[in-house]
């Protein structure tokens, strides 16, 4: 809050930083001592800080994302055209996906209150499986997203993912033919789809100690021997930083960069047509409009194809608030 204060204008406008292409994908991070990329979603103290952020008089706020953007990228990106033709029918992404793996047979829009449990299943599907995360690292983040599960769950949850997506898994495997491929130069340079490129500089080799895993719910532990990993140096808001690499990780790298692609033309086109953006989260836009201006109107703008992807379904929810909301 006094970071907040500190950053109000004659004029009553909150001044904040944003750095362009803050992360190695070219995300827009926060900064400054003020980060609206990530303030915090529920009230602490009684304090809702995002409740703070509100339009001038006379004006709205329409916020507005898109959805599931970065199953949707993967999808367009490995050529699942029968995943991909169901979303443009209007299914959502679990629904498309609950009902490309036979799983599920309803009309769109319906699948999350005719089956939560199935809804909430197939949405754990989309939390890191499409970027070949291991069983731990799933587990812990679908239980950040609410979504507790065993270890053991994790695991058949990925291997049914992998079974019933093999175009995925062939892209993993491209990627890291291609990485092998790169590891006597020392570099390897991924190109987009959208014109720009991903860049892995002192490309090598090292030995990756011994991993501990242990499962919360049952307190099993399993220790998995030393083995090799391929490296590279990326630079980010924190500077140089060592990561491992395979191909998962390359898909995972090219997906969220094409979907800041997407989102980034998108807002272009907002300001083209004269709508305001106030500020913008990962794939989120909070457009201060006048009271004219329509959530069907904001829609419209976001969910317009890339040039280079011109056959992406894209979706987006856009609603009318009063003060900034998650």
């Amino acid at each position: 809050m006094e970071a907040i204060k500190r950053r109000i204008m004659p004029n009553g406008r909150l001044n904040y930083d944003l750095k362009y292409g803050g992360a190695h994908t070219m995300r827009w991070t926060g900064g400054g001592g003020l980060n609206l990329q990530n303030l915090h979603k529920e009230a602490w103290q009684g304090i809702y800080l995002r409740s703070l952020l509100v339009p001038e008089p006379g004006k709205k706020f329409v916020i507005c994302d898109l959805s599931q953007i970065e199953p949707r990228i993967l999808a367009w990106m490995v050529g699942d055209e029968a995943l991909l033709d169901l979303l443009r029918q209007g299914f959502g992404v679990y629904e498309a996906m609950a009902m490309s793996w036979g799983m599920w047979n309803g009309i769109a829009g319906t699948l999350k209150k005719s089956d939560p449990a199935l809804y909430a299943f197939m949405k754990s599907m989309t939390l890191g499986c499409g970027y070949g995360m291991g069983a731990e690292k799933f587990q812990l983040k679908c239980a950040e997203a609410g979504i507790p599960m065993s270890l053991d769950e994790a695991r058949r949850r990925i291997n049914l993912f992998r079974d019933r997506n093999p175009l995925v898994v062939r892209k993993f495997h491209e990627f890291d033919r291609e990485l092998q491929r790169h590891l006597r130069k020392r570099e390897a340079t991924l190109y987009l789809p959208s014109g720009r490129t991903l860049h892995y500089p002192n490309l090598r080799r090292r030995r990756k100690p011994p991993t501990m895993e242990v499962d919360p719910s049952t307190g099993k532990v399993t220790i998995y021997p030393s083995k090799e990993e391929i490296v590279a140096d990326i630079y980010g808001e924190k500077g140089a930083e060592t990561i491992s690499l395979w191909g998962g990780v390359l898909v995972e790298n090219a997906v969220q960069s094409l979907a800041r692609d997407v989102f980034a033309i998108g807002l272009l086109r907002l300001d083209k047509a004269g709508v305001e953006v106030a500020l913008h989260t990962h794939d989120e836009a909070v457009c201060e409009v006048g009271p004219n201006v329509t959530t069907k109107e904001i829609e419209a703008l976001l969910t317009v194809p890339p040039s280079w992807a011109k056959h992406l379904p894209l979706g987006a929810e856009a609603r009318e608030v009063a003060h900034y909301v998650k």
